[in-house]
């Protein structure tokens, strides 16, 4: 049984997730630094008590180029420590390191730990004869240029009132009809502001729309600023678990990326061409192009293609699988992260 010190902020991120391990500062065979960030608030060899270091870095967004990796680096210089960096942003190009480094993100651990029933494929499966009473969902919360130009277009083209809609912005407020409300993803203000995400479900939300557009916490792209890559957070995962087909609206290749992790998406019901656009403007420009023809359907050609009587043989079977593989995903991830520990011990 592997012998780990565990050191940093939020150290039960990582001892929640591997319960198996004996975590103590005497005979270790492995370091773990869990951070937000490395750049900011470094460890200190001081610190380390192996030379095989574990830097955990939870779902915070910051820049690998320019934050992070330098920061790792410096802090390997003329050392001999065996370095493997972990975060939730999934490179889209490969990297040349002095460390190693894995995509993980805790968000998939933490939302699999928190779904209220493992039945809703059966609950979306026997609600095919029923209209339901909005075509989608889009919870936005901090404000971001991207929410703000979707915002803007689904009250300028009257489709408020077509989905469920919050953003929680002081900003907006009075910017919607009469009567209307900003706000459909409430929660406790005193529940902690980490367990927010992955806790407070509505899926009535789901369960009474047909699909979700997904507003991710970072947009733009890096264009040579960054290297390449999507950062997941909750919000995509969630349209998953919630059986929902989706639009994102997030950096170039997040559907790709899905793809590469086993997800599959939704290219034969409409058009998924902005997810290969790097310009934002033209990116977000293309995404809500693809949404508008789609809302252009009729509450019941809707319900005919997302929930019809075909529901288990055609769009049913891709949520299902994607549903299914949500928990393989975080099964796997979590073992990539186990073998490369095993690895960095053994090697």
């Amino acid at each position: 049984m592997l012998r780990v010190n565990l050191f940093g902020e939020n150290k039960h991120c990582f001892s929640n997730i591997f319960t198996d391990f004996i975590y103590t500062d005497t005979d270790c065979d492995l370091d773990v630094f869990v951070t937000q960030a490395f750049h900011n608030d470094p460890c200190k060899l001081i610190d380390l008590k192996t030379d095989n270091l574990i830097i955990f870095n939870l779902d915070v967004c910051h820049s690998l180029r320019y934050d992070l990796f330098p920061a790792v680096n410096k802090f390997l210089q003329n050392t001999k420590i065996q370095c493997l960096v972990t975060t939730s942003h999934y490179l889209t190009e490969q990297i040349d390191e002095r460390f190693d480094y894995l995509y993980y993100t805790q968000t998939t651990h933490d939302l699999q730990e928190n779904i209220p029933t493992k039945d809703l494929p059966i609950l979306f499966s026997r609600d095919v004869s029923y209209l339901r009473q909005r075509k989608y969902l889009s919870l936005n919360s901090v404000v971001k240029s991207h929410r703000t130009g979707l915002y803007e277009y689904l009250r300028d083209n009257d489709h408020l009132n077509d989905g469920w809609v919050s953003y929680n912005s002081q900003a907006l407020q009075g910017c919607l009809p009469e009567g209307e409300h900003l706000i459909l993803d409430n929660v406790d203000e005193k529940r902690e502001q980490e367990n927010r995400g992955m806790a407070d479900w509505n899926f009535g939300l789901y369960l009474s729309s047909y699909f979700s557009i997904v507003t991710e916490t970072e947009f733009n792209y890096v264009d040579g600023e960054d290297i390449p890559s999507v950062n997941f957070s909750e919000k995509t995962f969630k349209a998953i678990l919630g059986m929902h087909p989706f639009f994102v609206l997030s950096q170039p290749k997040a559907l790709w990326s899905l793809q590469q992790l086993g997800f599959k998406t939704f290219s034969d019901y409409w058009n998924e061409d902005y997810d290969l656009v790097q310009d934002d403007e033209l990116r977000l420009k293309s995404c809500l192009d693809s949404i508008e023809e789609f809302l252009t359907n009729d509450m019941q050609k809707m319900h005919k293609i997302l929930s019809g009587v075909d529901f288990d043989s055609t769009i049913g079977k891709i949520l299902n699988h994607n549903f299914e593989h949500f928990s393989n995903h975080s099964k796997i991830q979590t073992n990539l992260l186990r073998s490369k520990i095993h690895e960095f011990v053994d090697g």
